[in-house]
């Protein structure tokens, strides 16, 4: 490798980067034999129950600590969070798409973890169903 500064090069080094199989079972993907259900990359099957916790209450990412907790006792392994504006969403500056919030993605970061932590599949999704509506929702929200 080799760093260069003003054109000129300014230093050089080797490194060496021993990969070992990883102790995951890889991603989730449709069985393609049915189509009806998913295995993981090394073939093992997986069965998803679960349900929606698309975002937190006023306790913020504390309630995903009990609410996770509950879910694998119950033998719950898959939730999906919406990244929405007021819990997840990362883009929600109208006036400038370039900063990001990054206290909403700390808060996924840590739900993430969590959430992997405790062997729980999620399904992350990036808007959710009133982004694009033009007229206000019966809340008062939408049209972001």
């Amino acid at each position: 490798m080799t760093a260069t500064l003003a054109g000129k090069t300014a230093a050089r080094g080797e490194a060496v980067i021993d990969a070992v199989p990883g102790k995951r079972h890889g991603l989730a993907r449709v069985d393609l034999m049915g189509m009806r259900s998913f295995r993981l990359d090394d073939g093992t099957p997986l069965f998803l129950d679960g349900l929606c916790m698309c975002w937190h209450g006023r306790r913020g990412t504390y309630d995903y600590d009990d609410w996770l907790e509950s879910s694998q006792k119950a033998g719950i392994n898959y939730i999906r969070l919406w990244m929405w504006h007021q819990a997840f969403g990362i883009e929600w500056d109208r006036g400038d798409k370039l900063k990001y919030r990054m206290d909403n993605a700390w808060r996924l970061d840590r739900v993430l973890a969590e959430a992997e932590r405790r062997g729980v599949f999620v399904m992350l999704c990036l808007d959710y169903h009133g982004i694009f509506e033009i007229k206000s929702d019966y809340w008062g929200g939408n049209n972001f």
